[in-house]
């Protein structure tokens, strides 16, 4: 069985997308994620079994009965800990090849997953590198906690510090495709035309038209 195992948060205002919140106002950019949650899961669907792990961890009844599926809750601990613990979870539930992805990745598609898949045949490892330093997109072949302790997440250092643990850990990988997040007012310029397909409501679409036709340089990440 392949298992693609999908990320994803309760979209509540201030508590989502919280670098864009200042650009976008907090409401539109907690309905800006969960129209990216709606499209990774309709986006994302193949040949696989999908699993979803959600946060916090009382929100996963809401956000089973938000999407009609199950949701697992992710486990308490920093993003590494989470991680290694929902690969954990997709093998013992009879996995023999498992992929995780997020939500903020409008450019990730199923192709993607499939080839991901297809490279996991050959290869212990296959990672989607982001442009931000990170990546979008990993894939086990065996749930392996080492390539997840003590990454500095949410820095420019997580690709190069993931692929030093592979190294370490005597895998074979390949690199993949790269693609952008969906974090900050540049990323949301970078991705205008996708954006302008996903159906969003009238005050959220309004916030997000503001922000991309504003004059000048998008603000620093977290500038308010």
């Amino acid at each position: 069985m392949d298992a693609l195992i999908v990320f994803l948060k309760e979209p509540v205002p201030g508590q989502v997308k919280t670098r864009l919140a200042p650009v976008l106002g907090a409401e539109a950019a907690a309905a800006l994620y969960a129209a990216l949650v709606d499209h990774a899961l309709a986006t994302l669907r193949g040949p696989w079994q999908v699993l979803l792990f959600g946060t916090p961890a009382e929100a996963a009844p809401r956000l089973a009965a938000r999407h009609g599926v199950p949701v697992r809750a992710q486990a308490e601990g920093d993003l590494g800990v989470r991680m290694a613990a929902a690969f954990e979870a997709a093998f013992a539930a009879g996995a023999t090849r498992a992929v995780i992805v997020g939500t903020d990745c409008l450019s990730l598609h199923a192709i993607d997953v499939e080839e991901a898949f297809e490279a996991l045949a050959g290869h212990d490892v296959a990672v989607a590198p982001a442009q931000d330093g990170g990546y979008v997109m990993l894939g086990l072949r065996v749930a392996t906690s080492a390539l997840f302790a003590g990454v500095e997440w949410s820095t420019p250092k997580v690709m190069a510090q993931t692929l030093e643990r592979v190294a370490r850990a005597g895998l074979t990988f390949q690199r993949l495709s790269k693609h952008g997040d969906l974090d900050t007012l540049d990323d949301l310029r970078r991705d205008r035309a996708r954006l302008a397909a996903l159906p969003l409501d009238a005050s959220t679409r309004a916030a997000l038209t503001a922000a991309l036709d504003a004059p000048g340089p998008a603000p620093a990440p977290g500038a308010r």
